[in-house]
């Protein structure tokens, strides 16, 4: 195991169709791809199982790793909430 992945539906700051996409990868497994092989991976479970039509990421602006996970995956910046970083991402179809 490298790490987790998870979404969330329940956060006050989503919308009523977002999911808040959260992953961890170890330290030791980190800059090889682990997080953005998820990241597509749920949004294809997401796309395939779900009727969300939307994904975010909360990014701490200092964690250069995800900001750059945010931007491979596609995600677009989409403000700030309680000073974490927003991207999101349309679940298409």
């Amino acid at each position: 195991m490298v790490g987790w992945i998870d979404y969330e539906t329940d956060g006050s700051w989503q919308g009523p169709d977002e999911v808040e996409i959260s992953y961890t990868v170890f330290e030791g497994d980190r800059r090889r791809g682990y997080a953005g092989r998820g990241v597509e991976l749920l949004m294809g479970h997401l796309r395939d199982d779900t009727s969300y039509a939307r994904a975010a990421l909360q990014i701490d602006s200092t964690v250069v790793e995800s900001l750059g996970v945010a931007r491979r995956c596609s995600f677009v910046a989409a403000g700030e909430h309680d000073d974490f970083l927003l991207f999101q991402r349309a679940i298409e179809r």
